[in-house]
């Protein structure tokens, strides 16, 4: 028992300390982030995906990108593509949510996007047939989340469908990470494992894989839906992620490759790592339907 008591002392000592460690590569990140976002160019290009970043975290920057955002987006274009209501979409969910009305153009791309079928919108028709993969299934994730191009609830419904999942691979990694994200709302409630059992186990017994590949981007990913069924610094696991995050962080504050070209990969990179390593306080779990419960 003595023994015992040393080691879970010991335990929370390291997890103590990784989380301190934790909070001050959060804060370099995001002071990248900002970086990005004072980027007139990068902005101009990426700032839908951006202001999502900055609604999830509650960087205190966020407001004032949100307010700049709405000011440049009061309009819909009149043969807006899937992708550029997506865009839209996601600016205006996360300007509402750093504080910035944008009713109305989200209105606007609820009109718009009526026009599509959502074999059109997602790539199958999601009323009658699972997506053909795991990548339509994320693509059809991420397009559902803000509730203003095609409902969540009805993507979500294929998800007995789509398990019992594969080998490991990118495609499934992304597909599971991503249902946690809209069933959590990115961040907001728990996960019940008795509800998501299948991808609780995937991503536990896979997350040494992305560190072994020395895959931040998607190590983060891992973290940040593990802790959302419960896992703490205080967990091997997951401390072996944090160590391997806090590793890899570049002197800028961003994670990944530092001489990457893509804008993109670079900030995407550092969103998920800064995820991976924020401490959550998350609301208790929601319900599931009884077809998805495994036990």
């Amino acid at each position: 028992m003595i023994h015992f008591a040393k080691a879970w002392a010991a335990s929370l000592t390291i997890a103590s300390l990784l989380a301190a460690q934790s909070d001050e590569a959060v804060r370099r990140g995001i002071a990248f982030m900002d970086r990005m976002a004072d980027n007139p160019k990068v902005f101009a290009d990426y700032g839908d995906d951006l202001l999502h970043f900055y609604a999830e975290v509650g960087a205190p920057k966020g407001h004032e990108l949100a307010l700049r955002w709405v000011k440049a987006h009061q309009s819909v274009p009149a043969h807006a593509t899937p992708d550029e209501l997506l865009a839209l979409s996601t600016g205006a969910w996360s300007a509402e949510h750093l504080g910035v009305s944008a009713k109305g153009l989200r209105e606007a791309v609820r009109r718009q996007a009526r026009k599509y079928t959502s074999k059109e919108m997602l790539g199958f028709d999601m009323a009658h047939e699972p997506p053909a993969n795991f990548d339509m299934w994320c693509d059809a994730l991420i397009t559902s989340f803000t509730g203003d191009l095609v409902s969540s609830k009805a993507v979500l419904r294929w998800l007995p469908a789509m398990r019992p999942y594969s080998l490991p691979s990118d495609s499934v990694t992304y597909a599971i990470t991503h249902t946690i994200y809209v069933l959590n709302g990115y961040g907001v409630y728990a996960m019940d494992r008795k509800c998501f059992e299948p991808e609780f186990e995937y991503l536990r017994a896979h997350l040494p894989d992305a560190i072994r590949m020395n895959d931040p981007e998607t190590t983060g990913e891992f973290l940040d839906t593990l802790r959302a069924f419960g896992m703490t610094d205080s967990d091997p696991l997951i401390r072996q992620g944090v160590t391997f995050l806090l590793s890899k962080q570049n002197p800028d504050g961003s994670f990944g490759d530092p001489n990457e070209p893509d804008i993109y990969t670079r900030y995407h990179s550092t969103w998920t790592a800064i995820d991976g390593l924020r401490q959550y306080h998350l609301k208790p779990a929601r319900g599931c339907p009884a077809s998805w419960r495994t036990r």
